[in-house]
């Protein structure tokens, strides 16, 4: 089974394409939100009255509420998804499939895009001065293909690991709870970076769906 986690504040504009790419995938789906002051809440009851919601009387932050679902969650993988993105038909698939190529994969990414098409960074260079420079290199050439490919990830690997953006993965629940989950002493941002350099720290691998 595959548990899919969605962590939402204020997100209404966007949470109800995020949970329609969902319908029909037979993922659990486990919604932790952050109190929000909108209509969320009452979107989800309405529309999609099988998400299990965890409604919380104040912002824990991405990594606490990600950990929150975990527990709760039934599946051999997560997939921990932003309330403003999406799945395209047949990405959660390819992701499992992926998953499923090697028992040493942790975590997995897809390519992400703008709602534009435009492609959007699902990776980094590892954490430090080198890499940052490296990333702010990157960064004016994100829209073009030769930045997201393996040569590009294959450079970046020589400052140091490669990590992905949490905004959309899906990560072996094994793992995740052999490394303890996300620091939540990171309240929002890094706590990607951070799950990343532990999972493969303890031996799991990190791959990239495209």
């Amino acid at each position: 089974m595959i548990s899919a986690i969605i962590v939402n504040h204020d997100g209404e504009a966007h949470l109800g394409r995020c949970l329609e790419s969902l319908e029909g995938s037979g993922a659990e789906v486990l919604l932790v939100d952050n109190a929000s002051r909108d209509g969320s809440l009452a979107l989800v009851r309405e529309r999609f009255p099988g998400v299990r919601v965890f409604p919380q009387e104040e912002n824990l932050g991405f990594a606490a509420a990600n950990n929150l679902a975990a527990a709760k969650a039934s599946g051999e993988t997560l997939l921990l998804l932003n309330a403003d993105a999406w799945l395209e038909a047949g990405a959660l698939d390819l992701l499992v499939a992926k998953v499923g190529d090697a028992p040493d994969i942790g975590l997995v990414a897809p390519r992400l895009r703008y709602p534009d098409g435009r492609r959007q960074f699902s990776w980094s260079p590892a954490r430090g001065f080198v890499g940052e420079v490296l990333q702010k290199a990157l960064n004016p050439f994100e829209a073009q293909a030769w930045v997201h490919g393996s040569m590009a990830r294959w450079v970046a690997r020589l400052v140091g690991a490669t990590w992905y953006t949490a905004a959309c993965v899906l990560v072996r629940a094994e793992a995740f709870r052999a490394v303890g989950g996300f620091d939540e002493s990171y309240f929002m941002y890094v706590e990607d970076v951070d799950l990343c350099i532990r999972l493969e720290a303890a031996g799991w691998r990190l791959a990239q769906e495209p």
